[in-house]
C-alpha cells in the first residue's frame, strides 16, 4: 500500500508509509479498481492511495495483478447499487411454499 508517485507504461511507483519508493511492475493483464468499480490504468493518478495485490518475484520486484484505489464503496450507497442483490432472497419463500406442499403429500 502506498501513495502513487508515478504511473509508467509498465510500472507504478508508490511511496510507502515509511517514505520509501517501490516500483511495481504492471502488464496488460493487471486489473484496476476505483472504489470497487473496474477501471483502466489511465484512471490512476499520482497522489492517490493504492493497494496492490500481486506476486513478489525472485528478483524482489512486485508484479501487480490487481491495483485498488479510491475510497471503498460506502455501505449505505452500495445497497442502492446492490439492489439487485437484495432481491435474490425473494425467491426463497415460494421455494419454501413448494416444499410445504410436497411435505403435505
Amino acid at each position: 500500500m502506498g501513495t502513487v508517485k508515478e504511473v509508467k507504461q509498465a510500472a507504478l511507483v508508490l511511496e510507502t508509509s515509511d517514505k520509501k519508493q517501490q516500483e511495481v511492475m504492471t502488464d496488460p493483464g493487471t486489473r484496476y479498481e476505483r472504489s470497487g468499480v473496474a477501471v483502466t490504468a489511465s484512471d490512476l493518478k499520482p497522489g492517490e492511495r493504492a493497494v496492490v495485490h500481486g506476486m513478489k518475484m525472485n528478483n524482489g520486484q512486485v508484479h501487480a495483478q490487481l491495483v485498488k484505489f479510491g475510497k471503498p464503496p460506502a455501505k449505505g450507497t452500495g445497497k442502492a447499487q446492490g439492489g439487485t442483490g437484495e432481491t435474490e432472497p425473494d425467491p426463497t419463500p415460494p421455494t419454501q411454499g413448494k416444499h410445504h406442499e410436497h411435505s403435505g403429500h
